[in-house]
């Protein structure tokens, strides 16, 4: 495989230029040939931008050798047919096909077409890859695996112009060699059907790996999950009880997944759809396997997307003697119920790698450093085990509990009251509480301390731009100085002011609880007085004393 999936050279390209594989001929040279041709035969450059640009016309298979819209240029036939097996049918039309080659070969083809090269320019030998496609090689016998007598023409199966492969590969390049392995699926570990896809499968597995599907709209207006695929270490199923089986019976040439580096040598998981039917397409469920040690446990704050939505992911181990074998199996599953708000939360496959997973190697610590981390001030919402009642919170339907944190209003004047546990409208304990897409708390709101300050977001879709009425918070460590309201930062809002919030220390035994309340009565001021609370960390309270 080189650069290019679907375009090739002709077997003729040999024929036409007798010195073309001897030592005097650079890829220079090559690729001048190809594009711009000699005075007795035309390059492809135009017909190839023409193609590039719109589709057709489109090239014809490598065997075979009339001049045609191209001298030089022809399709790989084993490539095409092996991704596209309605690709003689009537329905089938050449702009279509045009479509199919150029939505694997567009990025590289484009590439080629800018390489401006002459008998005197060397400068494309400086590059770090070769983008001239192979010389067609079609071997005698391959018609077993198609239609006898597509091959009708003898080809030299010894001529090759070897180019660098484009290799998808599991391991990163030499500067990341310390990267392990990821692979696809759960090791052998067992897994119920409640914990792989219940739609096709009844019986408990060791070869399942994930479950892929597409959305479209119905006729009523709503969404609707539908193009299903449920892929196995040993093939795939869609929408059907039959397993279909991979090329050479191997999920890799149909669906990747790898560790990459990237420049700021920040660490990702990846996954890349090779076939077509899984591009595009959103993962409900995925299982992969880690071989490593060398990297902390990941959970839902390693999901690599916006912070937006990272709590609508969940990432669990779900093997406990990975400090043993050291393979980390993990479950990676949505968590968003929400069909129309996929497309804003989850990551899509497609025909380049995308990033699912942000992770970090686990670094040794001096026992100084460890120290200071651990005796850092750091900041919990919530009272800890403190109880509070209907006198403490503010509210008159707070009974005496410890999982209240707080009481948020959006601009309709409805209220949020946030447990530990899940929130409700009514903040009465014994009406039933909405859980929290992982079941905690920190995955819908989120409160650190970073640059001597307080900072708070949500990541709850339903919470977005409401004002914080009520807010409970914990400090793990005592400060010199008692909080009040003069440490109430300004919210990024013009004519802001503070001093409509009270800020109050209400535990003065360790650990120090503190309590934050609204004082303004005028709802059409709050976004002049009151902090709102938005999808990112924004800053509510300063520490510098």
């Amino acid at each position: 495989m080189s650069f290019f999936n679907y375009i090739e050279l002709s077997k003729s390209v040999n024929e036409i230029f007798p010195q073309w594989n001897s030592d005097t001929m650079t890829d220079a040279i090559r690729i001048q040939l190809i594009l711009d041709g000699t005075k007795n035969r035309p390059g492809d450059r135009n017909t190839l931008s023409s193609f590039l640009r719109n589709g057709t016309p489109l090239p014809t298979f490598s065997d075979d050798v009339s001049a045609g819209d191209y001298n030089y240029i022809r399709l790989n036939r084993e490539n095409v047919y092996k991704d596209y097996t309605n690709w003689n049918e009537p329905s089938v039309s050449d702009s279509l096909r045009g479509y199919l080659i150029l939505s694997g070969d567009r990025n590289a083809l484009s590439q080629l077409l800018q390489t401006s090269i002459t008998h005197e320019n060397n400068d494309y030998e400086s590059l770090k890859f070769r983008l001239l496609p192979k010389v067609s090689n079609v071997i005698p016998g391959y018609d077993k695996y198609y239609q006898r007598g597509l091959f009708d023409t003898s080809l030299n199966s010894s001529v090759y112009f070897r180019v660098k492969p484009n290799i998808d590969s599991n391991s990163d390049d030499s500067k990341s060699q310390d990267i392990s392995l990821v692979m696809l699926g759960s090791n052998k570990i067992k897994l119920s059907p409640e914990k792989t896809d219940k739609t096709i499968l009844s019986k408990d597995t060791n070869s399942y790996v994930c479950s892929l599907f597409d959305i479209r709209k119905t006729s009523s207006g709503k969404s609707k999950k539908t193009k299903r695929y449920v892929l196995m270490t040993d093939g795939f199923y869609s929408s059907s009880s039959r397993k279909r089986e991979y090329i050479d019976g191997k999920i890799d040439n149909h669906f990747i997944i790898r560790f990459q580096q990237n420049e700021n040598g920040e660490h990702f998981i990846q996954v890349k759809a090779v076939d077509d039917r899984f591009k595009d397409k959103f993962i409900e469920n995925l299982y992969f396997t880690i071989n490593s040690k060398a990297y902390k446990i990941l959970n839902n704050s390693n999901y690599s997307n916006d912070d937006l939505f990272k709590g609508n992911v969940c990432i669990n181990l779900i093997n406990e003697d990975y400090n043993e074998t050291g393979m980390q199996v993990y479950r990676w599953m949505t968590n968003e119920t929400n069909i129309d708000l996929y497309k804003f939360t989850f990551n899509k496959t497609g025909s380049e790698f995308v990033n699912i997973v942000k992770y970090s190697k686990e670094e040794p610590e001096e026992a100084e450093e460890a120290e200071e981390e651990e005796n850092r001030m750091d900041v919990k919402l919530g009272t800890g085990d403190m109880f509070v009642n209907k006198y403490i919170s503010g509210h008159k339907n707070i009974g005496r509990t410890n999982l209240y944190v707080a009481r948020l209003i959006n601009r309709d004047n409805k209220n949020f009251f946030i447990f530990k546990d899940g929130y409700n409208n009514s903040g009465l304990i014994s009406e039933k509480k909405i859980p929290y897409r992982t079941g905690e708390l920190e995955s819908a709101i989120s409160i650190k301390i970073e640059d001597e300050s307080i900072q708070i977001r949500t990541t709850m879709f339903e919470f977005f731009d409401t004002y914080i009425d009520t807010l409970f918070f914990t400090l793990t460590e005592e400060m010199e100085t008692i909080l009040n309201s003069s440490n109430q930062i300004e919210d990024n809002m013009p004519f802001f002011s503070t001093g409509s919030v009270s800020i109050k220390l209400i535990s003065d035994t360790f650990p120090q609880v503190y309590k934050w309340q609204s004082t303004q009565t005028n709802m059409d001021l709050y976004p002049y007085s009151v902090n709102r609370l938005t999808n990112r960390f924004r800053k509510i309270i300063s520490l510098d004393s």
